[in-house]
């Protein structure tokens, strides 16, 4: 009936709305604004976390990541194979958990001999769902619709917080008094 051709219309055309909000390319947009605002330890934090992302989106393994900035080499990786994308509508909670697994496989920033940390992983986790939550907000203006917020059923567990003792007064004063031979470094 025509009632029903309409609704499919209005069904395709909503699809093809939300198929122009790329989370790739916002999450692109955050890291050139990090950096032109002289933000750069956050421009570090969401340079890396980018490039992890495209890693898995592009199907990259693990142990194929190579995450340090290379401008030239991207440069022509970029042009040899198409990149994928992701839109903020493939964000799922099943595509969270893939990703959080993946992040899992993944050598550790400073002992490349040893895998990624959990505590670093819900961090990174941490930044996805920030990166997210903005990007939807700044994008609902122009049209983002997102059913579901995806971050509601997903949890990353944390690593083991670290215990942490503090020097009293007196044991800060009897450091600050005590005599060190020169060049004892």
């Amino acid at each position: 009936t025509a009632k029903a051709i309409m609704d499919v219309f209005r069904k395709l055309e909503t699809n093809t709305l939300q198929d122009r909000f790329s989370f790739l390319e916002y999450v692109e947009e955050a890291v050139d604004n990090a950096y032109n605002n002289r933000q750069y330890a956050l421009y570090r934090k969401y340079d890396i976390f980018c490039r992890r992302l495209k890693a898995f989106v592009n199907g990259i393994k693990p142990e194929d990541c190579d995450l340090r900035r290379k401008q030239d080499k991207n440069d022509e990786e970029k042009k040899k194979h198409k990149q994928k994308d992701l839109l903020f509508t493939d964000i799922t909670y099943h595509f969270l958990t893939k990703y959080e697994l993946f992040l899992h496989q993944l050598p550790n920033n400073c002992q490349k001999s040893l895998l990624m940390n959990q505590s670093s992983i819900k961090k990174e986790m941490g930044t996805f769902r920030a990166l997210f939550m903005k990007g939807v907000n700044c994008k609902e203006d122009e049209g983002l619709k997102i059913g579901r917020n995806p971050f509601e059923r997903y949890k990353c567990k944390g690593g083991e917080p670290k215990e942490k003792a503090k020097l009293s007064p007196e044991e800060i004063k009897a450091l600050e008094s005590l005599e060190l031979p020169e060049h004892s470094a």
